[in-house]
């Protein structure tokens, strides 16, 4: 897609006829998609390992105080098949954004 604007890719989508868009391009997609309210789901997975600093799931939403923090609904959390032998289990979490949080 041409553009930058998360309104006129999810437009470009529909006349390609797609209706269903899954976003992993970093935290500042994230935020852009988030702050335009364009987000019914947030799906996260949890590894158990720490890496230490790193990169945010989502960029900077303008968010000062722990009141106004995003606080998405909890859909629903599954403990995952280690993905080889030896290895320790993922955890899926499914969120999605409450009324009025997008």
């Amino acid at each position: 897609l041409r553009t930058r604007d998360p309104h006129e890719a999810l437009a470009a989508l529909w006349e390609r006829e797609r209706r269903h868009v899954f976003l992993e391009g970093g935290p500042t997609l994230a935020a852009a998609f988030l702050e335009a309210g364009l987000v019914d789901e947030i799906v996260v997975y949890v590894a158990p390992f720490l890496l230490g600093a790193g990169r945010s799931a989502v960029a900077d939403l303008g968010i000062t105080t722990i009141a106004d923090a995003f606080r998405p609904r909890v859909r629903s959390v599954d403990v995952l098949s280690p993905a080889a032998p030896g290895e320790e289990p993922n955890v899926r979490f499914v969120l999605e954004p409450q009324k009025g949080e997008q």
